[in-house]
């Protein structure tokens, strides 16, 4: 898989962006995939791989997600720093 950043930055958020996809693929048994990050504006590149640790942490904020969605209603956001910038600033609760 190959993914581009437009950003500046090496952010956690992309790579964990990134880790979710192979997650998705893996469960729908596509596996051993990797994952290539390119940021061409500061010419690096990163490759990503789905560890055990990373599957488990999935699960628990997949866990999460599902909890918040069935609650009847949704828990208060909390807008920090990262979310000025988002795209999913509406829509995110975290």
């Amino acid at each position: 898989m190959h993914e581009v950043k437009k950003s500046k930055a090496i952010e956690e958020a992309g790579i964990w962006q990134v880790k979710y996809y192979l997650y998705y693929l893996e469960e729908r048994g596509v596996s051993e995939l990797k994952a290539k990050i390119d940021y061409p504006l500061i010419k690096e590149n990163r490759t990503v791989e789905l560890t055990e640790e990373d599957r488990i942490r999935l699960r628990e904020i997949i866990e999460k997600i599902y909890e918040i969605q069935d609650m009847e209603q949704p828990p208060d956001s909390r807008e920090r720093k990262i979310c000025r910038k988002c795209a999913c600033q509406d829509l995110c609760l975290i």
